[in-house]
């Protein structure tokens, strides 16, 4: 799961775009099917590697262990403590602006049921799930709901994985025909799960505009009431061959801030440093990273991550 507030500066994603290519299958019934005849993954999921081994197969993404552990955030001291704030600084100033926070004010029972009633939804049958398609009359795409992500080229290669994306704020902005009723307790966790979120970007915003020597209202004055915070809920699904996909394709976010919470189902996040693909194990966590637009507001700091999750 990823909650990432957006600036008024953004572009805006748009409402619906014309589909000039295919739909793409359901990640979830390509992997039923291919698991039961034991086949590999279509080719337009295919990750083709640039070298190949003994009998023409695909090489394996492979990326190392990251030299050093991530950099781990206590929030309950940051504010006051200058080795959490300089834990911080070295987060930004190394391995991709990214970073785990500790003793964040979310319940680990709230984390638990926000992960457990997003993995009931993704259990529900396709038509109880279609029900929130991103598809507008099966044509029309839209960034809002149910599916995959909009193929935009022939040649594309998708994502190993379904998701649902939802606006969570301004409230009134909400697309409330793409949020699931069920389970019933989806909409009351992702809820308050966003609400405790805020208080954790609160904190560190407020941290790093004190590392950064900047008068206490910088950040916030460049951001308006109106500004829009989403959540992305990817489904990484179990493949028979997970060394020939990725589970999300390599990207750099734009927008502020991602407060991610990792369940114990994926198996690693990746970060590109220096050219080299590095991996960490980040299981029942929650991680930050900083985006591009704040970059762009921020003097001072690097480049964002290049990420891909697999």
């Amino acid at each position: 799961m990823e909650r990432v507030p957006r600036t008024p500066t953004a572009e805006p994603e748009p409402e619906w775009e014309e589909e000039t290519t295919p739909k793409p299958n359901l990640v979830q019934e390509l992997a039923v099917a291919a698991g039961v005849k034991q086949e590999l993954p279509p080719t337009r999921y295919v990750l083709w590697g640039q070298h190949h081994g003994d009998g023409g197969g695909v090489s394996p993404l492979v990326a190392n262990q990251l030299p050093e552990p991530i950099p781990v955030i206590d929030l309950s001291r940051l504010p006051s403590d200058a080795r959490e704030a300089a834990k911080l600084q070295a987060a930004l100033q190394g391995c991709g602006l990214f970073f785990l926070v500790i003793n964040h004010g979310i319940e680990a029972s709230l984390m638990d049921v926000v992960t457990s009633t997003s993995n009931q939804f993704f259990d529900q049958t396709s038509e109880e799930k279609q029900k929130y398609s991103n598809l507008i009359d099966g044509k029309h795409f839209q960034v809002e709901g149910y599916g995959n992500d909009q193929i935009k080229t022939q040649d594309q290669t998708l994502d190993w994985s379904d998701r649902l994306h939802l606006i969570v704020g301004p409230e009134d902005d909400r697309n409330l025909a793409v949020w699931p009723k069920r389970p019933e307790s989806f909409r009351f966790a992702l809820e308050e799960y966003t609400s405790k979120s805020k208080r954790i970007e609160h904190i560190v915003v407020a941290a790093m505009v004190r590392l950064l020597d900047l008068d206490e209202g910088y950040f916030l004055s460049q951001f308006s009431d109106r500004a829009a915070t989403t959540v992305r809920i990817n489904h990484y699904v179990p493949c028979p061959r997970p060394d020939l996909v990725l589970g999300f394709k390599a990207h750099s976010d734009d927008g502020v801030l991602a407060t991610r919470l990792v369940d114990n189902h994926v198996s690693a996040l990746q970060v590109l440093k220096d050219g080299t693909w590095l991996s960490s194990r980040l299981y029942s966590s929650i991680t930050m990273s900083v985006h591009c637009k704040f970059l762009r507001m921020a003097p001072g700091t690097t480049f964002p991550p290049i990420l891909a999750p697999y």
